[in-house]
């Protein structure tokens, strides 16, 4: 896992998807932690490498909120939510 923290670069589908639902950038976090707590799933490369991952955050008291991204990079690939 990056020890460091993950600043997310936002993409044109997910600031359309959240246009979509009414809910502003600023409602998502900008920087991100992966730890084996948060990760729900992820692809690697040779095995070792994180090449993608989906991290599930708490959100509200009812919902998460699971952003996929690019580890290395940052880029946010697309996000959802989904009730408890």
């Amino acid at each position: 896992y990056p020890e460091d923290l993950i600043k997310l670069k936002y993409t044109n589908h997910v600031t359309g998807r959240l246009a979509q639902r009414g809910i502003g950038i600023e409602c998502i976090p900008s920087l991100v932690r992966v730890t084996k707590d948060n990760v729900y799933c992820g692809k690697t490369e040779d095995n070792k490498t994180l090449c993608s991952v989906v991290v599930r955050l708490k959100y509200t008291s009812k919902r998460n909120l699971f952003l996929c991204f690019n580890p290395r990079d940052g880029g946010l690939k697309t996000l959802w939510f989904k009730e408890k």
